[in-house]
């Protein structure tokens, strides 16, 4: 029986400058699967409340009118790229779509790295927030080593080199570009609705005022939220901190990985096609 922390010592006897792939995917599917899935979600959620990148994505109607088919678009290409690694067959046709579905999508390279960072810090700030366990230095630069290979695949040229620069250019540019907008609100009112049906049963019944307590307060205010209530953010995080004592003592490691049957959506099962997936035409998908 696999102990509660010999993935973490595993993770110790590993060189992230080459096993960043392998280290990511493990978090991904059973060191962190829920916590990642989560941190994920509000890291797409955070990139879309920039002002301008809003306007650009309500223009297309892609995530108010077909905010589930987007939202799986976007989860496939990028797990598909987790799973089997950027260099891998399918990796290289998920990057190939991305591009694709981006040739001629207007925004400065700042915006794409902006973007990029999202999906390095935020996840790993809620996993060290609400996780079972707080992140390592070994995972902090296997997750920031995955996404900067993906990254330079995307053509992206602004990308800071290393975690904690890439935290330093992510608090920069939220402090100079995170503002409301109405394109901003109608996005998330939008999103709001499919993460509402991800979570577990416990936290469920909490699903509205969840979702407004794990946003930060520059976040609310680009969504147009008021600030939930002491009352609301306290009983939200005792049941997350609970979930992690009962992930850490009493539940176990994970024994069947995640996506071990694949990649399940709503809107496609587990039946897709890479080449398919996005938007028709040239209009901003969610990963840059």
């Amino acid at each position: 029986m696999r102990g509660r922390f010999d993935i973490l010592r595993r993770f110790q006897t590993m060189d992230p400058a080459r096993d960043y792939h392998e280290i990511y995917r493990t978090m991904v599917r059973l060191e962190y699967p829920w916590e990642l899935r989560m941190g994920l979600n509000l890291a797409f959620n955070r990139s879309f409340a920039i002002p301008h990148i809003a306007r650009e994505l309500a223009r297309t109607g892609e995530m108010t009118v077909h905010a589930q088919k987007r939202a799986d678009d976007t989860g496939i290409l990028l797990n598909e790229i987790i799973l089997h690694g950027v260099g891998s067959e399918r990796g290289r046709a998920a990057i190939g779509r991305i591009n694709e579905v981006h040739a001629h999508v207007p925004g400065a390279d700042e915006d794409f790295a902006y973007v990029l960072a999202c999906l390095i810090v935020v996840p790993t700030r809620f996993v060290d927030t609400f996780g079972w366990r707080a992140t390592t230095e070994i995972e902090r630069d296997a997750t920031f080593l995955f996404y900067r290979e993906l990254g330079e695949n995307l053509q992206i040229k602004s990308i800071p080199q290393g975690y904690a620069a890439t935290v330093q250019f992510f608090e920069e540019y939220d402090r100079a570009h995170m503002a409301y907008s109405p394109e901003a609100a109608a996005i998330e009112r939008s999103i709001r609705g499919l993460r509402e049906r991800q979570l577990p049963g416990p936290v469920a019944r909490h699903a509205k005022a969840l979702i407004s307590v794990l946003y930060d307060d520059p976040l609310r205010t680009a969504a147009g939220l008021p600030r939930p209530p002491l009352a609301a953010r306290l009983t939200i995080h005792g049941l997350l901190r609970g979930r992690a004592f009962t992930e850490r003592h009493l539940r176990g490691p994970r024994a069947v990985p995640r996506f071990a049957d694949g990649i399940s959506t709503r809107t496609y099962g587990t039946e897709y096609t890479i080449g398919e997936l996005g938007p028709r035409r040239a209009e901003p998908p969610a990963v840059p």
